[in-house]
């Protein structure tokens, strides 16, 4: 199943598509027939989805504190045309015939400017969750107890250690005096999910669920590990981090 985020992210990459099918692009249009045109398109957008994605899932939590919030979804749309522009070519060679060397450059940039309008079209679209989060008084005042270089960074992970709560966070990472409870809380507008009675993270910080013998551990993207009991599996399921990797 998925959750608001994913419905959000799905409808910008259907009407995307719909959006490119109908216009023809490339000369898709007067060449291939609409289940063609379709098969293109849907698979090239899901291939730019897939890029950025796998940069906001594994890099950007590991550079954003160095790099500006522009220089990062900068860096969304660039693994998102990468990404976009190979499964193009690849399409192009099986439907039609391989990309030419001296057009390469022309369609790079043309895929180049589809990525950054659809990404430009997913971020604002999923703004409303970010701002929604920030308004909340509950993740304010939690961030306040935080150092005053961390209080406006993205919160990785939370984890319980006796009657304090580590908060991890792209800027470092700080122990506070708070419950757990409390502080799962107070991220609960935030794009994560509890997957312990003592350990919380976030959507952009983990890497994969290892399920070996029957027990889950949540791996991090800057490798650490986290208990996944089987009260959360579901938690875990529903944000589809089980399926990563």
């Amino acid at each position: 199943m998925l959750d608001e985020r994913e419905r959000v992210q799905a409808g910008v990459l259907l009407g995307a598509t719909a959006l490119l099918v109908y216009l023809g692009p490339f000369g898709t249009g007067a060449h291939l027939g609409l289940v063609e045109r379709t098969i293109y398109w849907g698979v090239s957008l899901f291939a730019g989805w897939c890029g950025g994605s796998l940069f906001n899932w594994k890099i950007r939590p590991a550079v954003a504190s160095q790099l500006p919030t522009p220089a990062l979804r900068a860096g969304t749309a660039g693994a998102a045309t990468l990404s976009a522009f190979v499964c193009v070519a690849v399409l192009e060679a099986l439907l039609r015939q391989p990309l030419p060397l001296r057009i390469l450059t022309d369609v790079f940039l043309s895929v180049l400017a589809i990525s950054v309008a659809v990404t430009g079209v997913m971020t604002l679209s999923l703004k409303r969750f970010e701002e929604a989060a920030d308004a909340d008084p509950k993740l304010a005042a939690f961030r306040a107890r935080l150092p005053a270089d961390q209080r406006a960074a993205d919160i990785l992970t939370l984890s319980a250690e006796d009657h304090y709560v580590r908060v991890r966070t792209t800027a470092g990472e700080a122990l506070i005096a708070a419950t757990f409870a409390d502080a799962v809380e107070a991220v609960r507008l935030l794009d994560g999910a509890r997957v312990h009675r003592g350990w919380w993270a976030s959507t952009d910080a983990v890497a994969r669920i290892d399920r070996t013998g029957g027990r889950w551990t949540l791996l991090t993207t800057d490798g650490r590990e986290a208990p996944v009991s089987r009260s959360y599996r579901n938690a875990v399921r529903d944000k589809g981090w089980d399926r990563l990797g």
